[in-house]
């Protein structure tokens, strides 16, 4: 079940990461701020799969009578081995392994931030509080430029930095002002933290890569309109790259990879105005054609995503539905657990027949109430047969292309192995 709950949530997510993006290149025409439309994704893949994971594991309704579909099955025809299969326990132990395996991410993650800010706090007593070119900042070793806290956030700039141009040096503190005002630091730390709730997905976590390069990118954007000249800009970005390492999550803002570089650098030249509103137009409709397909994207079959043993052909069942039912897709087996032997009627060497009828519901579960015993050879037979029905899982029947509830009849027949030969449950025959 987790397993392809994880598929859909990357799917979905994958669905609503291309529509940021052709968001991201209409609004990039016009230099507007993109930062929302990767937030918005983000928040939608990380809220999106949990909600429908919810629906997914709560109790399904369509108890009502009116709902129901009478089907009377016949006796099975499949041969035992198709007939009944044992529950397979690598389903139930896959989800455990993916659950922890998750768990066991998310933790490594957390704490590897952690240690970070430790590290990061330990190393901050050491700095000297400075005024450099009018604004206030921390002086470090060789961290920096960048921002420091995220109660009480302080720009920190390394010592080489004081040797810069002043033109330069008055342009990055300008730079990290603005990510000061908007509290970018504790946006992406946020992001962060929930991205690592969900380490599995790919899509979320490029998606944080792309939030990074809007913040850094929007944050051009203010630094222009406050008046900065573009090519000194530019320069400044380039000369303070140039002294700057990759630190990992303490990474500089100015200090980004070549390829973020060069877009940021790409989104300042002048814009060709003549030709950008079909191209927006274009990204608009693909962000809303993408939109509809995550909206619309149906969860995985929990009967489906269920499965624990080789599916049943719908003939096994037999095909002998009401004629007055047009359309009817029947009930089909996915597993069904072995029913215990009684002991007793095992020493005594007693076969028997039972047989049973049940609601198979929308979700592929037998309805618990509607279980009933209408026939036994031997009542130490109804309580087994009880309990395999209630672990049964089904692909629900469909009506007219919708799961119903179908009530359905099986015939079950206890009959004792032979000397070296592995007891099975047979279907009955008339």
């Amino acid at each position: 079940m987790i397993a392809a709950w994880m598929l859909y949530a990357i799917a979905v997510s994958g669905a609503l990461a291309l529509a940021a993006l052709a968001v991201e290149r209409a609004l990039t025409l016009y230099r507007q701020p993109v930062r929302l439309a990767w937030l918005a994704a983000l928040l939608a893949g990380l809220s999106f799969p949990p909600l429908s994971l919810l629906g997914w594991l709560a109790p399904r309704s369509g108890n009502s009578l009116g709902s129901l579909v009478a089907a009377s099955l016949p006796p099975l025809l499949a041969s035992p081995v198709h007939a009944y299969t044992r529950v397979e326990p690598w389903a139930g132990a896959l989800d455990a392994a993916l659950l922890g395996a998750w768990v066991t991410a998310t933790a490594v993650i957390l704490a590897s931030l952690a240690a970070t800010f430790r590290r990061l706090r330990r190393e901050g007593t050491g700095w000297t509080r400075e005024e450099l070119d009018g604004f206030p900042v921390l002086v470090s070793l060789d961290l920096g430029p960048a921002l420091f806290g995220l109660l009480s956030t302080s720009i920190v700039v390394p010592r080489w930095f004081r040797d810069l141009p002043a033109e330069t040096r008055k342009l990055a503190l300008l730079h990290e002002r603005e990510h000061l005002r908007a509290g970018d630091i504790r946006l992406l730390v946020f992001c962060l933290v929930a991205v690592a709730l969900v380490p599995w997905n790919p899509v979320m976590w490029w998606v944080l890569r792309r939030l990074r390069a809007a913040v850094e990118m929007d944050c051009d954007y203010r630094v222009l309109v406050g008046g900065a000249n573009p090519k000194a800009y530019a320069g400044a970005l380039l000369e303070v790259s140039e002294r700057t390492g990759p630190l990992g999550l303490a990474r500089p803002a100015l200090a980004e990879p070549k390829s973020l570089l060069s877009r940021r650098i790409t989104a300042m030249l002048p814009l060709h105005k003549s030709t950008r509103w079909p191209w927006a137009a274009v990204y608009g409709l693909a962000a809303l054609a993408l939109l509809a397909l995550a909206c619309e994207a149906p969860p995985p079959d929990r009967a489906a995503a269920d499965l624990t043993g080789v599916p049943t052909p719908a003939a096994a069942l037999g095909n002998a539905y009401p004629e007055n039912t047009p359309g009817l897709e029947p009930p089909e087996r996915v597993s069904f657990p072995l029913p215990a032997y009684p002991k007793l009627l095992l020493e005594a060497g007693g076969e028997g027949r039972v047989l049973s009828r049940f609601v198979v519901g929308p979700d592929g579960r037998a309805e618990p109430g509607s279980i009933e015993i209408l026939e036994t050879s031997h009542g130490a037979f109804e309580t087994p047969v009880r309990n395999a029905i209630a672990g049964a899982v089904f692909r629900p029947g469909r009506l007219a292309g919708k799961a119903v509830r179908v009530q359905v009849q099986m015939p079950i027949r206890f009959v004792l192995p032979k000397p070296s030969v592995r007891m099975e449950l047979r279907p009955s025959r008339r």
